[in-house]
């Protein structure tokens, strides 16, 4: 009885496979037209409460933290978008901290040195220049920085605000358009 059931059954499946009902072999779904745009659209790689440590080839060294981090694609560049929370500290070998940057939302394409530092921009250095502005561009393969917007910039010595600032990083000279403010004239 169990033979003839055994059979019966093996009978039952070939025939079916047979015919070509139920034994098709496996085939993945085709995804929906628009998946890969979709796909497109999400981060490559996501974190929160990031830190990143690293030290450059002169011995300084930079601290990135960010409440939370996204690696993201646009066209063939990858950047990091930063968000909530962003800071800068770059640190001299000795350990001294040189400048702080903070802000609420930064974006990063290390492959072209560039960085953009938005949303209540603050830039602290080691000897007492305070900056504040909107929008902070850092070009580092030309060695400048730039505030297209407005900037407030405060010394020991002087006040100043405007729009559009330009700054070289390797002359330490910069450049500000419609300058308002209290500046101390050098000794005679």
């Amino acid at each position: 009885m169990g033979r003839e059931v055994g059979l019966q059954l093996t009978w039952t499946i070939l025939g079916v496979c047979w015919t070509g009902v139920g034994c098709s072999p496996s085939s993945t779904p085709t995804p929906p037209p628009d998946w890969f745009a979709q796909r497109s659209r999400l981060p490559l790689y996501e974190a929160s409460h990031y830190q990143l440590r690293w030290v450059d080839t002169t011995g300084q060294k930079v601290l990135l933290r960010a409440t939370h981090l996204s690696l993201q694609k646009q066209g063939d560049s990858a950047f990091w978008r930063l968000e909530q929370g962003v800071e800068l500290l770059h640190y001299a070998p000795s350990g001294d901290t040189l400048q702080v940057l903070r802000c609420r939302r930064g974006t990063l394409w290390p492959q072209q040195g560039y960085f953009v530092a938005e949303d209540s921009v603050t830039v602290h250095t080691q000897d007492g220049l305070w900056l504040e502005t909107d929008r902070l561009i850092w070009q580092q393969t030309q060695h400048r920085l730039e505030a297209p917007d407005w900037v407030r910039l405060q010394t020991t010595q002087e006040t100043l605000t405007g729009q559009g600032l330009v700054y070289d990083t390797e002359k330490r000279t910069y450049r500000l358009r419609r300058t308002r403010g209290r500046v101390q004239a050098p000794p005679l």
